[in-house]
């Protein structure tokens, strides 16, 4: 630049960003969380033959062919894993993990369709398993 030549201006020198940036950015990520919530989670879990909540629904205990397992009703990971085959006597099981010394009620799958159908305790979620996967969708109203 020359020096008496004066600096062009640009449509962005000395502009302050738009006010609505902040504000749409949190629309944005409402819409995207509101999104994901409606989205199916599945569950990848062989031979599942039975599952059930803690009284409290913080936990879902599942048993398949190949032990049990118990996952956070808030991330949906497994956060126990015992191997032992056990299976449900009369609707209940011992827990495992965090529901350790603690006999949970659960729903055994109809051995004559395959397919597993609860909900959860609080009502908000259905689960359906069907062929190793556990889908959970929220309750439609």
């Amino acid at each position: 630049m020359w020096p008496n030549q004066k600096s062009p201006k640009f449509p962005l020198d000395n502009a302050s960003p738009p006010a609505y940036t902040f504000s749409m950015a949190q629309d944005n990520l409402h819409r995207e969380k509101d999104r994901l919530q409606n989205i199916p989670k599945h569950l990848f879990i062989g031979g599942l033959v039975a599952a059930g909540f803690d009284t409290a629904g913080k936990y879902l205990l599942t048993v398949s062919v190949s032990g049990r397992g118990v996952f956070s009703t808030v991330t949906w990971e497994r956060v126990a894993r015992d191997t032992s085959v056990i299976y449900p006597d009369a609707g209940m099981i011992a827990g495992i993990g965090p529901l350790e010394g603690v006999s949970v009620s659960v729903q055994e799958i109809d051995y004559d369709t395959g397919v597993l159908r609860f909900t959860s305790p609080d009502g908000k979620l259905n689960f359906m398993y069907e062929e190793g996967t556990l889908e959970i969708c929220e309750t439609t109203t």
